[in-house]
C-alpha cells in the first residue's frame, strides 16, 4: 500500500473529541493510500517543525504529500527547496502562502509576536461553513465548538518571513505534480482572481478554509480531491 503524509494546520494539531480532519482520514481509509499525520503543536518553533518535517518526508518513503493551511505552507517550502518530481502528487489545501489584509498588517507588529490569544480568535469554527466572520459568528462558534484556551501565535510570524510567497513564486510552484485547492470564500487565505488565472494546477471548492469538514460543502471538496487523485 502506498503511503500519504498529511501535514496538519496551525492550531488544528491537537487530538481532541472534534477532529477537523476526520473526513480526510475517512476518505483515504477507503483508498489505496495509507494516511499518516504529521503532528506539531503551537508551542513549537516553526523552523524546528520544518526541520522535523523535512526529515520525516525524506525518510518516510511517501508517494503523496498533502498539507492544509500552515501545513500546506510548510510543504510549499519543502517543494521549493527540494526535488519533488518523484512524488505521485503534492496537494496543498488552502495553504498559508498568502493571507488577508488584516492578518498581514498584524504580522508587521513584532511586539505581538509573543502574544497568547484564545483559540477561537485564531480560527473560528464559523469558517467551516465558509461564512464571513462576524462578532456574532465568533460568539456562536465559541459557545458551540471552540476553545478559549490561549495559544501562542509566534508561528505565523515565522511564516511571514519564511512561508508567505510572492505572486511569481506562487505561479512557479504549482506545476507538474503540485496542485492547489482553494476556496473563494476563505476568510484566511487571500488569492486574487488575477493571480489564480495564472496558476495551472488550481481547483476551486465551496465552503471556506475548512470546506472538507463542512456537512454542507464536503461533497464538493471530495469530488475535487477525487479528481486530482485520479490524474
Amino acid at each position: 500500500m502506498k503511503k500519504l503524509l498529511f501535514v496538519r494546520g496551525f492550531s488544528l494539531s491537537n487530538n481532541s473529541e472534534y477532529d477537523e480532519y476526520k473526513q480526510i482520514y475517512t476518505f483515504f481509509r477507503m483508498s489505496k493510500y495509507k494516511l499518516e499525520y504529521f503532528w506539531y503543536t503551537t508551542e513549537e518553533q516553526l523552523d524546528e517543525v520544518y526541520e522535523r518535517l523535512e526529515q520525516t518526508i525524506k525518510t518516510g518513503n511517501y508517494s503523496v504529500l498533502m498539507g492544509h493551511s500552515m501545513g500546506g505552507a510548510l510543504l510549499s517550502r519543502f517543494c521549493r527547496e527540494n526535488d519533488v518530481s518523484g512524488y505521485d502528487k503534492i496537494i496543498l489545501l488552502m495553504p498559508f502562502i498568502r493571507t488577508n489584509s488584516v492578518l498581514n498588517q498584524l504580522l508587521t507588529w513584532d511586539f505581538a509576536r509573543e502574544w497568547r490569544v484564545p483559540k477561537v480568535m485564531v480560527l473560528p469554527q464559523s469558517f467551516v461553513e465558509g461564512a464571513k466572520a462576524t462578532i456574532f459568528s465568533h460568539i456562536v462558534s465559541a459557545l458551540l465548538h471552540d476553545s478559549f484556551a490561549p495559544i501562542g501565535i509566534h508561528q505565523p510570524f515565522y511564516a511571514k518571513d519564511n512561508l508567505l510567497m510572492t505572486d511569481k513564486e506562487i505561479v512557479r510552484l504549482f506545476k507538474n505534480n503540485i496542485y492547489l485547492i482553494h476556496s473563494p470564500t476563505d476568510e484566511l487565505i487571500s488569492l486574487e482572481p488575477e493571480l489564480l488565472s495564472r496558476i495551472k494546477n488550481q481547483y476551486s471548492v465551496d465552503g471556506g478554509h475548512l470546506s472538507f469538514s463542512s456537512k454542507k460543502y464536503d461533497n464538493n471538496f471530495f469530488d475535487v480531491l477525487y479528481t486530482i487523485m485520479k490524474l
